[in-house]
């Protein structure tokens, strides 16, 4: 697949706190240019989707997180960086 398009897996998550599994599936999508601190830094979004539960993640080239937003629950813990990266990615 090139670039500019999304691939899924499926995986099998281990739920710590009841010893247990669960299937799921994670989707990697495309990579996207964005500003930080003056300078341009590729950030690429995953989507975790277990059951009825779906997260998106945002990481750097690093692999550094740099936010995490959970639609159903409209949470989005933002780390200081990302506030500032925010505005500026579409």
């Amino acid at each position: 697949m090139g670039e500019g398009s999304a691939s899924a897996y499926p995986r099998t998550f281990l739920i710590r706190q009841v010893l247990g599994t669960i299937e799921g599936k994670v989707t990697r999508d495309r990579a996207v240019m964005a500003v930080l601190e003056g300078r341009s830094i590729h950030v690429r979004k995953y989507t975790v989707q277990l059951a009825s539960t779906l997260a998106e993640l945002w990481a750097d080239e690093a692999g550094r997180l740099m936010r995490v937003y959970m639609p159903v629950q409209d949470v989005e813990p933002l780390s200081s960086e990302w506030y500032r990266l925010r505005a500026r990615l579409q």
